[in-house]
């Protein structure tokens, strides 16, 4: 299946969804719960691209790729002492 078709995403408010959508995204990918405090970065990239004319699957999917790019994906970074649950699970 072409990349282009395999994943479509629409939303009427950006505002309200994109950081609803790339913060569920996070939490996947860092293993871990995430603030809004750390997704923000993300919200902030992809409604920028959105206001310079980029579909939102677009935006969306550059956010993306920027989250798997960052050491938080890449790495499994914990304090020393007793790990909680989701340092475990991951």
């Amino acid at each position: 299946v072409p990349v282009e078709t395999a994943w479509m995403a629409y939303s009427p408010e950006p505002q309200v969804d994109v950081p609803k959508i790339l913060s569920r995204f996070a939490e996947r990918a860092f293993r871990r719960p995430v603030s809004a405090v750390e997704t923000q970065p993300f919200v902030d990239l992809t409604l920028q691209r959105l206001e310079k004319g980029y579909e939102f699957n677009d935006a969306l999917r550059i956010a993306m790729k920027a989250i798997l790019c960052d050491s938080r994906f890449l790495y499994i970074v914990e304090p020393a002492g007793e790990l909680p649950d989701h340092a475990l699970a991951a």
